[in-house]
């Protein structure tokens, strides 16, 4: 309930880790309530998040998934935004 009054918009459950998304401006507050609370904080940091996500055609999807696998595989991109629901 802390959290909510704290202003996050969202959390999502993954793997074992809880992943909260909220404004730039109640980042601070919220790292420090979980500080406060002893929650450990893998990373605390700004990215960007789309705020509409498509669907792609299969044929699309692969084309897509080829091109991600080559840009984690490449030196020059540091990272990359998608906004693909189903890939």
């Amino acid at each position: 309930m802390e959290l909510i009054d704290a202003k996050v918009d969202d959390i999502i459950n993954e793997y074992e880790n809880k992943i909260i998304y909220t404004k730039i401006e109640n980042l601070q507050n919220i790292k420090k309530i979980l500080d406060d609370k002893n929650i450990k904080i893998e990373s605390a940091e700004i990215e960007y998040i789309a705020k509409e996500k498509i669907n792609i055609s299969d044929n699309d999807k692969n084309k897509i998934e080829k091109l991600i696998n080559a840009i984690e595989y490449c030196e020059d991109i540091a990272d990359y935004y998608i906004n693909i629901k189903n890939i």
